[in-house]
C-alpha cells in the first residue's frame, strides 16, 4: 500500500501532462458492473439500477498494470 513517502511512478513523474494531477496521489480505485447470467430465482439480488443483472466489481491496478486487489460484491 502506498504511503506519503512513496515515490511517484516514473511514468507520471516524467510526463508533464499527468504529473500536475497525480503528484500527490497515493492511488486510485474504480469499480464497474459486469454483466452476469443469473438463475431466475436469484436475479432480484443481482438487479442493478438500470434493471440488468450484473455483479459489482472493484479493482486496483498499479501503474505497471499489476492487479493489486479485486473485490466482488
Amino acid at each position: 500500500m502506498p504511503t506519503q513517502d512513496t515515490i511517484v511512478h516514473r511514468k507520471i513523474r516524467h510526463d508533464p501532462k499527468f504529473y500536475p494531477f497525480f503528484k500527490n496521489a497515493l492511488g486510485a480505485i474504480d469499480g464497474t458492473h459486469i454483466s452476469a447470467k443469473i438463475p431466475l430465482v436469484d436475479q432480484p439480488r443481482y438487479r442493478n439500477r438500470k434493471g440488468e443483472t450484473s455483479q459489482n466489481v472493484m479493482g486496483c491496478v498499479d501503474f505497471d498494470m499489476i492487479v493489486r486487489s479485486v473485490v466482488i460484491g
